[in-house]
Formats: structure tokens, C-alpha cells, sequence
């Protein structure tokens, strides 16, 4: 009987432990939770910016009408739409990336059969979370993707 005693006893002093114990490991997996949804968000922009600098740089290397001759600055420009920045930019028609607000940078030092083109897609990812969004300064992260693919078309002739 004095066994029955204290184990009654001792349910009734802890009758709010388990409520408190559930509410804290809650917390921690609702964190858990948005830092895994942070991720993948961030993932999913990060290979949307792969495929874009792939793209970029597949048409780098079939068509060099990008370059407009030998400019001493570095500028590579060219009017028509079907140029590297254009095709990057236009990889993916889906609203999950603001496309006019990436960054696209070429680097092909010659544009000459067999030398190397890259292309580097950045972008600032702006935190979902608001929780990580305090942790990181202006709650954006850089995220960059590039490319890099051998030349294989002769440039136009002048």
C-alpha cells in the first residue's frame, strides 16, 4: 500500500512535465523544419542558375556572334537577343527567379576554336524564413552557378 502511495504522489508532482517537454522539442523541430525548407528554396534557385549558365554557355560555344570583334576594354556586347546574356537570362520562363535582376558575366579571353568560354550566373536570394533572415546580413544569400565549355564554331568571318 505505502508503494501505491508514493507512485500516486509522484504522478501528480509531474503532471505538467511532459507538456512542457513537448512544447520545447516542438520549437526545435519547427526550426528544423524551416531551415530545411530555407534549403531546399535555396537549392532549387541554385540549380535554376546552373541550368541558366549552361545555357549561356552552350550557345557561347555554337555561335560567336556574341563578340563584336577584338574590344581592347573587354566588352562583350551584341544587339540581337541571341546573345549569351539574353539566352541566360531567358533559360526559364517559370516566376520562381526574377531573371532582370541576375548577373551575367562572360569570360573568353579568345573566342577562337578550342579555348574556353565561362559563364558565371549570380543572384541574391532573398531568406524565406524570418528567423535566418536575422542571422544574415540584409537577409540575402549570393548565389552563383558557372559554366565552363570549350569553343567549337569558328567565328564569323568580318
Amino acid at each position: 500500500m505505502l508503494q501505491l502511495k508514493r507512485f500516486l504522489s509522484r504522478k501528480e508532482s509531474e503532471s505538467g512535465q511532459a507538456l512542457a517537454e513537448a512544447a520545447l522539442v516542438f520549437i526545435v523541430v519547427i526550426l528544423l523544419l524551416a531551415g530545411l525548407v530555407e534549403f531546399g528554396w535555396a537549392y532549387f534557385h541554385y540549380l535554376a542558375l546552373q541550368d541558366a549558365a549552361g545555357e549561356g554557355a552552350s550557345y557561347g560555344i555554337m555561335f560567336s556572334t556574341w563578340h563584336q570583334g577584338d574590344d581592347p576594354a573587354g566588352t562583350y556586347y551584341h544587339p540581337d537577343p541571341n546573345n549569351i546574356t539574353y539566352r541566360a537570362q531567358n533559360e526559364s520562363k517559370g516566376g520562381i527567379i526574377d531573371w532582370s535582376s541576375t548577373t551575367v558575366n562572360v569570360d573568353a579571353p579568345f573566342v577562337t576554336p578550342g579555348n574556353f568560354i565561362t559563364v558565371t550566373v549570380s543572384y541574391e536570394h532573398e531568406a524565406i524564413t524570418p528567423l535566418l533572415s536575422t542571422w544574415i546580413s540584409d537577409g540575402t544569400i549570393t548565389l552563383q552557378a558557372q559554366a565552363v565549355q570549350r569553343i567549337l564554331s569558328p567565328p564569323p568571318a568580318p
